[in-house]
């Protein structure tokens, strides 16, 4: 983990592997978390974890870290 940002991880779950339904829902999920940051030096991770289970059952889980510097946001500097 950097030293001096702010982490905030987001969770996902879904339990189909229907790639465009997923990823509409994520970005909408995620769109303010992406969008609105006052830190200038933001870091995105996405760790993407598929469980396979019997009878074509599945479950997808989504971590996206977002590391935001914290230099820029307590001095404000733009």
């Amino acid at each position: 983990m950097p030293e001096g940002y702010n982490v905030k991880i987001l969770p996902y779950f879904f339990n189909t592997l229907d790639l465009e339904k997923n990823a509409d829902l994520l970005v909408k999920r995620a769109s303010d978390e992406i969008t609105e940051s006052k830190s200038k030096d933001v870091w995105f991770s996405i760790f993407v974890k598929i469980y396979a289970f019997p009878n074509r059952f599945c479950s997808l889980r989504i971590l996206l870290c977002k590391f935001a510097s914290k230099l820029h946001v307590e001095t404000g500097i733009p």
